[in-house]
């Protein structure tokens, strides 16, 4: 199948450049001919008539998934395709990401290749149950009913009901990842969709709150504005907690600026290249470093803008043996006016993802904060009260699994962590960890 332009913009979802995560093929013969289906990010379709010379098989995209809407509502990535002649029609079924699809008919029904004219497809996921992987999800800072996610390939689903109903809105398609809701305009919502080299980092903005659509939400951070930086695929971003107006964005490197809301944005870098400052090279940031920006944490006291000046960034990590090292920890005390510096000291010997930072907020100098390492019989928690500069092992009797989350409550005392086996809470005074929702007592795995 050769597909170098299928008419979207960009070439985006044209051709089979993602083959080996999504290629499927289905040929149905009739007599008169064969229907071939090719199945990558969109489906295509040809009719071969004559065997012996199947480069006369000219292929229609059916789906423009990156196009248009109109043509058809069907999710891209295909990884089955099956079907069947009966009664005088082609009935076709489409496994995809998203989920599954049928066409009734692929002989009256599946006939176009121009957005407008739409082909008839049939979604049948409505009473499937969960197919969806949550990347991340925001809550209204004072609204328990209103929520906003981020999911892989199915778009950023908000509820204004959590608490009364299980219906969720999808107010933006696509990919999405992170997302944030402003703790002073609630209305304001932020989303991103994954970063695809080179420049694609993105972050959205609509200020309707539960009323946002796709046509409401516009670009407010693109790499033109960070230094034509890429990050991770799910690239993390923050709201700054002490002034909502900034945005804080992690490539390899971290930036921060504003307003928010405004494509005119303009944005600073706090830190040098991670990978650059431990041995690797380069400055723009390709979006291939191993110490990509993983997790971000902020807080402290404010400086003269109102802004946080404690910032901490944890990098991503393939492993030990990487040159340059990844799985760093990475701190300013005084953002702006000082570059972050590398705070790691010896809690990861691993090189493992730093895969959440949270700052303690009881401590007002943003100096006691945690931080989570994915891996195995390695410290899974590690707490500093000095920014770094020391480190106490939090781990305790923790389970040896990968920790992914942190989060601090510093009202009660208390820390919880997410982990692959279960979340747990502690006292912050001392590590001693109890399941949540668990049987009760602790749960340990040795």
């Amino acid at each position: 199948m050769r597909c170098t332009d299928c008419g979207d913009p960009g070439l985006g979802g044209c051709g089979v450049q993602q083959g080996a995560y999504n290629l499927e093929i289905a040929a149905l013969p009739d007599g008169s001919g064969t229907d071939l289906y090719a199945g990558a990010i969109n489906i295509y379709k040809c009719r071969i008539t004559t065997p012996t010379s199947p480069g006369t098989c000219s292929f229609l995209n059916l789906t423009h998934v990156y196009g248009c809407l109109s043509i058809a509502n069907v999710h891209p990535d295909q990884h089955h395709l099956a079907g069947m002649i009966a009664s005088g029609k082609q009935l076709m079924y489409f496994a995809n990401d998203g989920g599954v699809y049928r066409a009734l008919d692929g002989y009256t029904g599946l006939l176009s290749g121009t957005c407008g004219v739409p082909n008839q497809f049939d979604d049948l996921n409505g009473t499937l149950g969960s197919m969806t992987q949550f990347v991340s999800f925001s809550m209204h800072p004072t609204d328990a009913n209103t929520i906003l996610g981020g999911t892989q390939d199915n778009g950023s689903p908000a509820t204004g009901t959590a608490t009364t109903s299980t219906s969720w809105a999808n107010v933006l398609g696509g990919d999405a990842g992170f997302n944030a809701i402003s703790p002073t305009v609630t209305t304001d919502w932020f989303t991103a969709n994954p970063d695809l080299p080179p420049n694609s980092l993105n972050i959205n903005y609509c200020g309707s709150g539960i009323a946002c659509t796709n046509n409401a939400f516009q670009p407010v951070v693109t790499s033109a504005q960070v230094g034509s930086d890429d990050g991770a695929f799910y690239f993390p971003y923050i709201l700054d907690p002490q002034a909502s107006s900034q945005l804080i964005v992690g490539t390899c490197r971290v930036w921060r600026g504003g307003p928010a809301t405004s494509s005119a944005g303009t944005y600073t870098a706090l830190s040098n290249n991670f990978d650059t400052r431990i041995g690797g090279s380069g400055g723009i940031c390709s979006g291939s470093e191993v110490n990509l920006v993983r997790s971000l944490a902020a807080g402290g006291p404010k400086d003269g803008n109102g802004f946080s000046k404690v910032i901490y960034a944890g990098t991503d990590a393939s492993g030990a043996g990487t040159n340059p090292p990844g799985g760093h920890v990475f701190v300013t005390t005084n953002a702006g006016a000082s570059v972050m510096v590398d705070r790691t000291g010896t809690i990861n010997p691993g090189e493992f993802p730093v895969s959440s930072i949270a700052i303690d907020p009881s401590d007002t100098t943003g100096q006691t904060a945690y931080v989570t390492i994915m891996g195995f019989h390695v410290g899974h928690v590690f707490k500093t009260t000095n920014a770094g500069l020391t480190w106490t092992d939090f781990s305790g009797n923790l389970s040896d699994a990968p920790a992914d989350a942190v989060v601090v409550d510093g009202s009660a005392g208390l820390v919880y962590v997410g982990t692959d086996v279960g979340v747990f809470m502690s006292r912050t005074n001392a590590a001693n960890w109890t399941e949540v929702g668990g049987a009760g007592g602790k749960y340990i795995w040795g």
